[in-house]
């Protein structure tokens, strides 16, 4: 079992080789856990909570959503694997509240999807 959150899990992808877990909570942190002992390797503290997240294609970058909430804006950071740190950052200028987000192939683009149906593409 993996247990470390305090709060909702929102959103969880695994590696396609399967080593690695991240997990999305409204603890406002974003974990990665090894598969196959269920140990926390790190947490990424947010400013609010991490309503997506998703680990591109090579296995090396998670996109991690935040939440639109607190007079905060939802941001999208790219969480890189080996080095554990944050690598970039992007406040997309959104209207609509963010809820989930997708890689799409060969790490291009990111997709949102939205609370009133609304999904929208980003470079």
């Amino acid at each position: 079992s993996y247990n470390g959150h305090t709060g909702t899990v929102w959103s969880l992808d695994v590696s396609s080789n399967s080593e690695w877990l991240v997990t999305g909570s409204a603890d406002n942190t974003m974990k990665l856990w090894d598969v196959s002992t269920g140990k926390l390797k790190k947490t990424l503290e947010t400013d609010t909570g991490v309503r997506g997240v998703s680990i591109g294609m090579g296995d090396n970058v998670v996109a991690v959503l935040t939440d639109k909430t607190m007079g905060f804006e939802s941001t999208i950071l790219l969480f890189d694997i080996r080095s554990g740190k944050v690598e970039g950052k992007v406040i997309p200028k959104m209207e609509r509240k963010a809820t989930v987000l997708k890689w799409t192939d060969c790490n291009e683009h990111i997709l949102t999807g939205h609370d009133d149906g609304y999904l929208a593409l980003w470079n």
